[in-house]
């Protein structure tokens, strides 16, 4: 939604308390911006297209309720087959997440592409199952990015994140490394304080256990003037959004191996960090869908 006047002056002001003017400058991160998702068309015409019709039909027999339990029951099912435990997830992810993050991608590009705009120097990328799809925005002209650490372990997307890794390092000279040993939290306990210039997020502050404690773990990694460049599904407010996010979170945490659509994750970053953020529904069909994009910096003494 794009921001009202107050709203603007508020970010303007949050802007001339951060260090890192080159990211200082206004963003055009709007939803108007966000384009129509294939993938999510396709749900749309499935849903409207197949269990509208069974559900008037079912209605019409008196046996709506049996359907209403039916479709629960698939629910569960899928919940099961997917598992929550790290390898049922890894096989949901390594099937689901490259279509549905190229979809992402293709819609919200004008989006990203202002979010990205102006990184520089050592990059830590977390973005767990997704990285591979952040690359292209590291290469921006005005960019002057001279290396990207990341880490995925996932076993059927770590050939696809190496392989557009290698592009990055031989091509444009930005040294890019892929860690796949361990758990991401071990990942990012190993890396050497006030080492990076900037840290990108994008799904990792959803699926971390503890978020509080990540959020510091991450400031004592930036270099003074660093910045977190964060784009994380966020909890609605209140309301029926909010209550259909935490009815289908078990289900989204299954599929999209680990996060979760209802963390209320821009009210814990301002209570660590300087933040401005922007919020934008990715898909008016998804509840999980509800967006925040932004920049936060360490809080001046």
């Amino acid at each position: 939604v794009d921001p009202s006047g107050e709203r603007r002056a508020a970010m303007a002001a949050a802007a001339s308390g951060c260090e890192r003017t080159g990211l200082g400058h206004a963003r055009d991160i709007t939803g108007e911006r966000v384009g129509e998702n294939g993938t999510v068309f396709g749900v749309r015409v499935l849903l409207v297209g197949a269990l509208l019709p069974i559900g008037l039909g079912a209605a019409s027999f008196g046996v709506l309720q049996h359907y209403l339990v039916y479709l629960a029951v698939c629910v569960v099912v899928a919940i099961l087959v997917t598992g929550t435990d790290s390898s049922g997830q890894q096989v949901a992810a390594g099937f689901l997440v490259p279509g549905m993050e190229d979809a992402a991608d293709k819609s919200q590009h004008l989006v990203r592409t202002a979010l990205f705009k102006g990184l520089r120097g050592e990059v830590l990328d977390l973005s767990p199952n997704s990285g591979f799809v952040l690359f292209r925005y590291y290469l921006a002209p005005k960019n002057k990015v001279t290396s990207v650490r990341t880490w995925e372990s996932n076993s059927f997307l770590t050939p696809l994140v190496s392989k557009r890794a290698a592009f990055l390092s031989q091509k444009y000279d930005i040294k890019t490394s892929v860690s796949s040993e361990g758990k991401l939290q071990d990942f990012v306990a190993a890396q050497s304080p006030a080492s990076f210039d900037t840290i990108v997020t994008y799904g990792y502050l959803n699926q971390t256990a503890d978020l509080p404690a990540s959020l510091e773990a991450l400031k004592a990694l930036l270099r003074p003037g660093g910045t977190i460049v964060f784009l994380e599904h966020d909890a609605y407010p209140s309301g029926i959004r909010r209550k259909l996010q935490n009815s289908i979170n078990c289900l989204f945490k299954a599929v999209s191996g680990g996060f979760r659509c209802n963390r209320e994750v821009l009210k814990e970053l301002e209570n660590h960090f300087e933040v401005r953020s922007y919020n934008f529904a990715a898909s008016a069909l998804f509840p999980s869908t509800n967006m925040i994009a932004g920049f936060a910096s360490v809080k001046k003494a």
